[in-house]
């Protein structure tokens, strides 16, 4: 069994658990011959989310978040490694046991407008998931997604309406009600604000949260945005090329980053105050992504790190606990700030 996070999400059960999970995928090589290379996606990664915690997947494009993201709906089957879910291994599964898995697996797309049939008015794409499921009558599904409508905070006739009339905010809880259709234990929204304005995220965010309250819902917050992480999420992931390179408590990882990496990532956050901008430290990420296709030896991260060595070069860091459930792979993770240092952090 591979080193997992700790789950200190008091006593509540893992919901989610994934023991060192590999995706990759064949680069397409010349007609009539085998492709000799692959893209590693997602390399060795074990996590545990407990049952009713908000968990962010943080992190550069091209990382593997959203693959991650995929394998654990069931939408992408891994090259190896195990996905639980309440228990349940959803590689195994098949036929009916798999349409029963994915009533209680949802996923919120990035983009809602792409994600919805656009000949299709709003009524038949909230009732869809509950025709595939088949639940309800046809008038008990009127009632339902009324009752959906009203719960994400749209009026009833936006039913009767066609994506192309609506907004994005509009659009991205049309998606949200979606997923909620089939009552869900585990939600995986994928950069579900990232195409709104601000005051709209904030809006969807809550209104996320309000559903969680109500519901009991897990989530698993796919984002390159760290600020909208530290506001939904309890607990964060931090990947790199393919790699969780540290994991924790938002108020741990925020405020005491141990990966050199993770520091880079919270150091290009804005801050709101001019002059702390002007004169906060630069940890500035040099150099190029190395390719998926042919990642760095021993530590991916190297060819980028101003910590590095020849030990990061032959052999690759395993998962150290630096704080109670706050976990990095790093040979030399960066040191606690000061109690003073802290109180400075990103906000």
């Amino acid at each position: 069994m591979a080193d997992q996070p700790e789950n200190d999400a008091g006593t509540a059960p893992p919901l989610v658990s994934l023991d060192r999970v590999v995706k990759e995928y064949p680069v397409a090589g010349p007609m009539f011959r085998r492709a000799a290379q692959r893209v590693h996606a997602v390399s060795d990664v074990s996590l545990v989310v407990p049952q009713g915690a908000s968990f962010g997947l943080v992190g550069e494009s091209g990382c593997g978040k959203s693959t991650l993201g995929r394998l654990i709906v069931g939408l992408e089957r891994p090259t190896s490694g195990t996905i639980q879910v309440a228990g349940e291994d959803t590689t195994r599964l098949r036929g009916a046991d798999r349409r029963r898995f994915w009533r209680d697996v949802q996923l919120v797309f990035q983009d809602p407008r792409s994600s919805l049939d656009p000949r299709m008015k709003i009524a038949a794409s909230l009732g869809e998931p509950l025709a595939v499921q088949r639940e309800q009558a046809r008038e008990q599904r009127r009632r339902l997604i009324l009752d959906l409508l009203d719960e994400v905070g749209l009026p009833a006739d936006a039913m009767r309406r066609y994506p192309h009339e609506m907004s994005g905010g509009q659009l991205q809880r049309v998606g949200i009600a979606r997923a909620l259709a089939v009552r869900p234990r585990l939600v995986v929204a994928d950069e579900p604000v990232s195409g709104l304005d601000v005051s709209v995220r904030a809006q969807v965010l809550n209104l996320m949260r309000t559903l969680q309250r109500a519901h009991g819902i897990t989530y698993i917050v796919i984002s390159h945005d760290l600020t909208t992480v530290r506001y939904f999420a309890d607990h964060v992931g931090v990947m790199y090329l393919g790699k969780l390179v540290e994991t924790g408590p938002v108020a741990s990882v925020y405020t005491r980053p141990a990966h050199p990496y993770t520091a880079a990532l919270l150091a290009a956050i804005p801050h709101p105050d001019p002059r702390r901008e002007r004169h906060k430290e630069s940890a500035s990420l040099g150099g190029d992504l190395p390719s998926a296709v042919d990642p760095p030896s021993g530590c991916r991260f190297r060819t980028r790190c101003p910590l590095a060595t020849e030990l990061c070069a032959v052999e690759e860091p395993r998962p150290r606990n630096v704080a109670p459930g706050h976990q990095v792979a790093c040979h030399f993770p960066l040191p606690s700030p000061s109690p003073a240092a802290e109180t400075q952090g990103p906000r």
